[in-house]
């Protein structure tokens, strides 16, 4: 009985090891996320990693294309997402843990030389082409309210071939904030001050997620720890660290 009881407990732990093995997948996305010295970094990294090792789970994380993080997460077990917007249309795909930064307003860009471009309501960028990144939130809200792929939108797989084309005239429009976009468009050597906000599309919060198809104890490991470890002062520290704009009770904004 001993023999038996003990192979039970070495099997439980086993299985509670390999459960607990997380591929945590993200795109490169500074200051957020990316790759520097060949380590993945950035605000919502530091986060995520201080999570982890407070629940005490392996992990490895992998940058992606948003399309491959995105479909990974939807379809495989014990896959950690980040730094995804939660909207209402993706509330039942996954699990949520977060918010890890405050909604940030994203915005329809064009070329200030293009005066032929007024946007009074989204519907009117049907009229012209919008380069945006296959999957992503963007994607999908732009697809629920009828543009169409090839014909209103051209997918990439990254935000700086959007840029790109933008920059050369192979797209009227792309899609950004005010404090990721200034940092792509200087990162490949563009001038930020040559485009502008043609109309807002909407704002929400980010967070990490967890793969529908994991364990529930496995979320609520994680979820304890990111309420012991995500204090305000923690993130504003790393605000402060990444240069990441916050919105917190004080602000004016």
């Amino acid at each position: 009985m001993s023999t038996y009881l003990t192979g039970l407990i070495v099997l439980f732990l086993t299985l509670t090891l390999h459960a607990s093995e997380l591929l945590v997948v993200t795109e490169e996305w500074p200051p957020y996320n990316y790759k520097e010295n060949n380590l993945v970094t950035g605000y919502s990294t530091e986060i995520v990693q201080k999570v982890l090792k407070k629940a005490n789970i392996n992990y490895t994380i992998r940058l992606y294309p948003w399309a491959r993080a995105y479909d990974l997460a939807l379809k495989k077990e014990n896959i950690l997402i980040y730094t995804i917007v939660r909207t209402p249309e993706r509330e039942a795909l996954f699990q949520w843990l977060g918010p890890i930064l405050p909604g940030k307003k994203f915005y329809l860009y064009k070329l200030k030389s293009r005066k032929d471009i007024s946007l009074t309501t989204i519907d009117d960028a049907k009229n012209f082409k919008t380069a945006i990144m296959r999957d992503d939130v963007t994607h999908q809200f732009l697809n629920a309210r009828g543009f169409i792929d090839e014909k209103h939108l051209d997918l990439s797989v990254s935000e700086e071939i959007n840029i790109k084309k933008l920059f050369n005239n192979r797209a009227d429009l792309i899609i950004g904030n005010v404090e990721s976009l200034p940092l792509r468009i200087k990162n490949l050597q563009f001038d930020f001050s040559k485009v502008e906000p043609a109309i807002f599309m909407f704002e929400h919060g980010y967070y990490m997620a967890l793969s529908a198809q994991s364990d529930e104890q496995l979320f609520n490991r994680l979820n304890t720890a990111m309420k012991q470890v995500f204090t305000p002062e923690y993130q504003k520290s790393l605000a402060l660290k990444y240069k990441v704009k916050l919105l917190f009770p004080s602000s004016d904004e």
